[in-house]
């Protein structure tokens, strides 16, 4: 009967120690699920982040760019300001310009008439011609300007 409870015991005995190994297994493969959770953690978090920072630089470039495009905007606008005020001042000159134009326009003609009829008086009274009075009279056309 000792026998008997010895072989039962070495048989329990190996049954634990089998069971044992399967624990120690076991916590070998928690550990390093364990090992591997943590690390996945902290990958996590500097993705997260990286990401992060970058996400920032990205806001911030960004926002230079609107600020850029803002500042162009505004001087593109004070570009066209002026632009519309030169405009507006040659626009001025220009109609000054055309009425000083007329205005000399009618002045030429104003003394064109009064030369002719100033030569036909003197045409008719004989004046520069004395004698001559078959001289024809000078057509208007000497006294332009022009020729």
């Amino acid at each position: 009967k000792n026998q008997e409870v010895i072989e039962a015991a070495k048989l329990e005995l190996q049954r634990s120690r089998k069971q044992a190994e399967q624990a120690e297994v076991q916590v070998a493969e928690a550990r390093t699920a364990e090992m591997a959770a943590r690390q996945l953690e902290a990958d996590s978090r500097s993705l997260a982040e990286t990401s992060s920072q970058e996400l920032q630089k990205a806001m911030e470039s960004a926002q230079k760019d609107i600020e850029s495009s803002m500042h162009a905007q505004q001087v593109t606008q004070e570009a066209l300001r002026k632009a519309r005020e030169e405009l507006g001042e040659t626009a001025k000159k220009q109609q000054f310009l055309e009425e000083e134009n007329r205005n000399l326009k009618k002045q030429q003609q104003a003394a064109q008439r009064a030369a002719e009829a100033h030569l036909e008086k003197k045409a008719e009274s004989g004046g520069w011609f004395g004698c001559c009075s078959s001289i024809e009279k000078v057509p208007p056309t000497a006294l332009s300007p022009t020729k």
